[in-house]
């Protein structure tokens, strides 16, 4: 042999190596692999209803808390010292959340309407003050008077 087909030859080997390499892995993967396919299932129904949610809470549910809703005595309301109000959102049915922090603990509680808060129950929100009610005497709780009130009004078109 001539020297040029060493050389060619020796180029070669390592090609040759890998192929065989490559045939062995894929013939024993041939061996152990299942011989049938994945047939892919559709499902029926893969969209979701729709449904209107006017704020956080349906209206369903705030006209099934004012039924429910018991005589109240009407005497001059009340203000509770012990907590400090922080924000108040109120969507266009008087219902929302309100944030509230207690003034010892400066720990913060979000309760939505009709929660009750150490025996407190929130049942009417306004843009600078909410109800809370406890025993039927309401209570107020105010915005501090520092911080002016910023609000915005949108007009829904539906």
């Amino acid at each position: 042999m001539n020297l040029n087909f060493n050389t060619f030859l020796q180029k070669l080997i390592p090609y040759l190596f890998t192929s065989l390499l490559a045939y062995v892995i894929t013939t024993i993967a041939f061996i152990f692999l299942p011989k049938i396919g994945v047939d892919f299932v559709q499902k029926e129904n893969t969209s979701l209803s729709y449904q209107k949610y006017d704020g956080f809470y349906s209206i369903a549910k705030v006209l099934e808390n004012k039924k429910s809703e018991r005589k109240i005595v009407k005497e001059e309301l009340q203000t509770l010292t012990k907590y400090q109000l922080k924000a108040v959102y109120s969507t266009l049915q008087n219902s929302g959340w309100v944030i509230v922090e207690e003034k010892f603990s400066k720990e913060s509680t979000i309760l939505k309407q009709y929660e009750k808060l150490n025996g407190y129950t929130l049942k009417k929100l306004y843009k600078s003050y909410v109800v809370f009610e406890k025993d039927s005497k309401e209570y107020k709780l105010e915005l501090p008077k520092e911080k002016e009130v910023n609000y915005e009004v949108q007009k829904n078109n539906e």
